[in-house]
């Protein structure tokens, strides 16, 4: 039994092998959108499929100066 969780910034992965409970948290390197995302166990091995968000908004600063 794998679960694989997600926020913007990390995914974790929790579960049981060999009787022993784990959980993996990784962080990551850039923000992933909530749609698109899948996750496939094939051969023992754990495939994560995360779709990078790339329409991040930009908001602007404004400046002050002080002389």
């Amino acid at each position: 039994e794998i679960k694989v969780a997600y926020t913007p910034y990390s995914c974790t992965i929790t579960g049981t092998y060999d009787g022993e409970d784990f959980t993996e948290e990784c962080q990551l390197p850039c923000t992933v959108s909530r749609k698109g995302s899948k996750a496939t166990c094939r051969n023992g091995i754990l495939e994560v499929k995360l779709i990078k968000y790339t329409n991040l908004p930009e908001t602007e600063i404004d400046v002050h100066r002080f002389d």
